[in-house]
Formats: structure tokens, C-alpha cells, sequence
């Protein structure tokens, strides 16, 4: 055979071997197309397309899909639909539940993939060490429960919190954002335990909250108010476009039907008619609402926004669970589990139903927390209902106001303390008869059975008591009138 001959029957392999291998890539897609239902066929994931077909887009390992098999949890589709990110157990997980070294556990160690639906490109961005072991290893979960990470508003970044634990050492936790389009992460915070991260994230124009800490997209802390002692957070949510946590008091839950609030950026408590529920981000205001769908697989009812119930699921066999969103919001996807069941059900607000055989569908749209009563619009009420005498004490607040001054009673000096807190550094102390500058900054904090206020003496800011061992230890000074 010559030279000439030889070269052409090497093109037509290579030709033949280049259409072989885009049989198989994933189609790139446009970010102008419309966003498609995530499905999970045969333990991978694909889109589903208006025509009836569907787009294959993983190709996950034999043992991975024998090993661990995708949730709802595990799906975060980005709000314009360019990008989707999924947590799987990496190949040494797969490994340990195979052999049977793995018992019945509520969590395991994942590592995070993303899908560029533009290119078509897959790559794991988040991953194990090689060589790691699920014994004696260090293990990482990612984005726990499905509330541990949230996209930015515009879709291409992606902020999550992982935990790393590690033999004979303290655990580790982390909240990170990853850049989608330039394929960056960074670092935004860090404990060690005993310290804890919120396991709940949320993005806003405000910036990313995890919990009542507050972070800039360039990863600088933002200075939140304080909360009174004793008072926990459940997860943020957004509400008329304000950023709130919901919060308890230890012992002392909100009333069924009732939400207490905290306003994130201003220190405020609220009680509220509704329930935490899900709308979607990328259209809030018009979406359908899935309520109270926190604490279960399935929500009490989706809802139109004027309260009009439109599908209450069903209480017996086929069971509808992993209810999601569509990006507009305007439909809402299902699964049926039990006999009789017919896979996965889209369904219009207007009641038009397409059926998905043999699909589970685990994602569409970024959901997003709000609150909504489906009987009344949602007014929010100042309440005191959070303090309690353990940690505010029995006396009243002082009403110090922010701009003028107070006074130190005496004769004991007061601590100015750097946090409304009896364990927090000192930084300065005011002596009996001392006069202080209200600064304003929050105030009225309780912890430690005393109430704390944020004033400035000298050239220092920060935190005095205004009550405490059932006295009162300052007091206003009287603000002097220009009348004559």
C-alpha cells in the first residue's frame, strides 16, 4: 500500500472515530433555550424535551449507581438553566457499600459535578482526594439535605457548605463559592468544632446568608445584628424582597400556623400568620406555592397566589412525592411512588397534566423559602415574644435612643464589651456618672439575664449592659429643649 493511500484510509478512520464520538457528546444548548425537567432514567440523568424525548446527560459508573442512587436533594439546576450541579458519592464510597462496609446512614460523603448545558461539558469541580479510604480517610459531605447551597441570583455561582471530617482531629466546616463560568472557587468561612455553619443558605441582592452570618459575593463579612441569647435559627428566607431568618426561642416554639421572624439587616422580631414555603426564584411573585413543604416529601397543597389550592396531594397509594418547580413557576412536577403508579406527572396551572413514564423528575427551577398564607396576606407584627427572663432578666428595657446620650448610674463602672455578651472581650470600661454616646446600632439585646445596648465612650464602640442582677445600671439623659 503507498504512502498517498495509506494517509487517506487513516483520515476516513479518524473521520469515522470523530462521528462515533459525537454520537455520544452531550448536544450543546443554548441559554436562551427554555429550561427542561431533570429526570432520573436508569440511575442517570437526563432532559426531558417537549417533543417526548429525552437528552442523556451523565453516564454515572455501574458500581456508583449500585453503590448510591441520585434524590430530589441532590439536583441543583442554576436559575437561567445554563448550569446544572449534582452531588454523587465518589468511586470509593460505591466500593465500601458494595462490600458491605457501609451500614444504614442518613448522610454520605459526596463529591460535586457540574454540567454546562451551553458546551455540554461535565467535569467534577468538588472531589476526594485519590487514594482516599471510607475508613481512616478524610471524608467530605457537600451541600448536605439539598439547603446547604444556593445559586447567585444571576446564575453563575454557586455557594455551599461542606463538612470535612478527619480521624482524630476536630471537624471541619466550610462555605465555599464556585464561579460556573471561570471555573473558580474561593473561601468565604471557616470554623472548627465546636463551632457550627447553619446548615441553610440563601442568595439575595443582599449578599449570601448562611444562618444570621451575611457575606458579600467578595467574601467579606457583613455586620449583622445580634440575636437575644437562647434564640435559635431555622433558615433564611426572602419575603417582599427582605432578607429574614426564622428563629425559636429554645423551649418555646411558634404555635402551629405562626412564624417568628427576624429581620436580618435591621434586628428586628416579628410573629406571623403562614407557613414557610417554596416559590420560585427566578419568579417569586407570580409563582404557584408549594406550602409548608419543609418537613416532608410532599407540600400540605400547591397554591395560586390569591390562595386558591389547585392540587392537594394524595394521602393514599400512588403516594405524590419531590415536588418541584418550574422555572416561571407556573408549573410544578411530582412523582408517584406505590402501586399504581405512572412515574413522573407535570402539571399547568390551569390543571394540564403530561405523564413521564419511567422518569423521576429531580429538578427544574431554583426554589426559593418564602412565607404564605393561603387565607389572609402576610402581616408581620413586632413581638417580645423571644425574650425570656433568663436571659433578659426581670426589668424592662431602658429607652436609650440613638443619637443622644445615656448615663452610667453607678457607682460600679460598666463594662463596654466588644458583643452583648457577659463572655465577650472587654474593651473599655465606664465609670459610675460616666456619659455615653447612643450610637445607631441595634439595642435591647438580652443574654446573660441583662439587656445590652451599643453606645460609644471615649473612642470606643460596643456593648454595656442596661439591666443586670435585677438592677438598673443606666439610664437616658434628657435631651434639652431649644424653646425658650
Amino acid at each position: 500500500m503507498d504512502r498517498k493511500h495509506t494517509q487517506h484510509t487513516r483520515a476516513a478512520i479518524l473521520l469515522l472515530l470523530l462521528s462515533l464520538l459525537g454520537a455520544f457528546a452531550l448536544p450543546a444548548l443554548s441559554q436562551a433555550d427554555e429550561a427542561y425537567p431533570i429526570a432520573l432514567v436508569d440511575d442517570d440523568l437526563f432532559l426531558l424535551l417537549p417533543d417526548g424525548t429525552r437528552q442523556q446527560l451523565t453516564t454515572r459508573p455501574d458500581k456508583r449507581k449500585q453503590g448510591y442512587t441520585l434524590r430530589r436533594a441532590d439536583i441543583f439546576p442554576s436559575p437561567n438553566g445554563r448550569f446544572i450541579i449534582y452531588r454523587d458519592v465518589p468511586d470509593f464510597i460505591a466500593d465500601a457499600w458494595l462490600d458491605n462496609q457501609i451500614g444504614s446512614v442518613s448522610e454520605l460523603p459526596t463529591d460535586l459535578f457540574l454540567i454546562d448545558l451551553d458546551s455540554g461539558e461535565e467535569l467534577r469541580f468538588a472531589a476526594h482526594a485519590p487514594g482516599t479510604a471510607y475508613r481512616d480517610g478524610r471524608l467530605v459531605y457537600r451541600a448536605s439535605n439539598g439547603h446547604a447551597a444556593a445559586w447567585s441570583p444571576a446564575g453563575t455561582e454557586f455557594a455551599y457548605i461542606e463538612r470535612i471530617v478527619v480521624p482524630d482531629a476536630p471537624e471541619r466546616q466550610q462555605l465555599l463559592v464556585y464561579d460556573a463560568v471561570n471555573r473558580l472557587d474561593r473561601l468565604l468561612a471557616q470554623v472548627v468544632a465546636p463551632e457550627t455553619l447553619p446548615g441553610n443558605v440563601i442568595w439575595t441582592d443582599a449578599g449570601i446568608a448562611a444562618g444570621t452570618s451575611l457575606y458579600s459575593p467578595d467574601g467579606d463579612k457583613v455586620e449583622t445584628p445580634f440575636l437575644h441569647g437562647g434564640v435559635l435559627i431555622d433558615f433564611p428566607l426572602l419575603l417582599d424582597g427582605k432578607l429574614y431568618v426564622t428563629v425559636n426561642r429554645r423551649g418555646h416554639p411558634a404555635p402551629e400556623g405562626t412564624v417568628f421572624l427576624f429581620d436580618l439587616l435591621d434586628g428586628e422580631y416579628y410573629s406571623a400568620e403562614g407557613y414557610v414555603s417554596v416559590v420560585s426564584a427566578t419568579a417569586p411573585e407570580t409563582s404557584l406555592v408549594l406550602v409548608n413543604y419543609q418537613s416532608d416529601t410532599r407540600p400540605e397543597g400547591v397554591y395560586t397566589r390569591d390562595g386558591t389550592r389547585i392540587f392537594r396531594p394524595s394521602v393514599s397509594a400512588p403516594f405524590p412525592v419531590d415536588f418541584v418547580l418550574s422555572p416561571d413557576g407556573l408549573r410544578f412536577s411530582y412523582v408517584e411512588i406505590g402501586s399504581g403508579a405512572r412515574g413522573s406527572i407535570v402539571i399547568s396551572a390551569d390543571g394540564e397534566e403530561a405523564v413521564y413514564p419511567d422518569a423521576q423528575i429531580l429538578g427544574w427551577g431554583a426554589p426559593q423559602d418564602t412565607l404564605f398564607n393561603p387565607d389572609a396576606p402576610i402581616t408581620l407584627t413586632a413581638t417580645t415574644e423571644l425574650e425570656s427572663e433568663v436571659e433578659c432578666g426581670p426589668l424592662p428595657a431602658v429607652e436609650l435612643v440613638p443619637g443622644q446620650r445615656g448615663i452610667v448610674l453607678g457607682p460600679d463602672p460598666n463594662r463596654l464589651r466588644a458583643a452583648p455578651s457577659l463572655d465577650a472581650a472587654q474593651i473599655s470600661v465606664i465609670p459610675g456618672g460616666g456619659v455615653f454616646d447612643v450610637v445607631a446600632g441595634q439595642q435591647n439585646v438580652c443574654g446573660g439575664g441583662s439587656r445590652w445596648a451599643q453606645v460609644r465612650y471615649a473612642d470606643f464602640t460596643g456593648w454595656t449592659a442596661m439591666t443586670g442582677n435585677n438592677l438598673q445600671l443606666v439610664q437616658p439623659i434628657p435631651q434639652r429643649s431649644n424653646k425658650r
